[in-house]
């Protein structure tokens, strides 16, 4: 599990992920090459009822779950916060789940786990 408050301090870089140096709206969108992840928290969200909407391609992450909802070019990661979920989104056109889940791994080993 991630640990409360990580959301509200989210790196600048993710890996060789890039992030905006400024960011506007609800997410803070990572880049690498052509491939783009935007991550956003859903505050008070239980892991369990958002997890399940990763009805694909189930992947297990270090700190959650990744895959497909019911389209399967929309990406999407939940991973656990002790506060919350943190979402990840990618177009599987772009950003390959591979790539997604090794985002998301990153992410978790940054921002640290409890």
């Amino acid at each position: 599990m991630i640990t409360a408050g990580a959301a509200t301090a989210l790196p600048a870089t993710v890996g060789a992920w890039a992030g905006p140096s400024s960011s506007t709206g609800p997410g803070t969108i990572y880049t690498q090459g052509n491939s783009t992840v935007i991550v956003s928290f859903l505050a008070g969200s239980s892991f369990n009822g958002v997890a399940a909407n990763v009805s694909e391609q189930q992947t297990s992450t270090a700190a959650g779950i990744c895959g497909s909802t019911s389209v399967a070019s929309n990406l999407t990661c939940y991973l656990r916060t002790a506060d919350g979920v943190l979402n990840l989104s990618a177009d599987a056109g772009d950003t390959p789940l591979p790539q997604l889940v090794n985002f998301a791994d990153e992410l978790t080993s940054t921002l640290g786990t409890t």
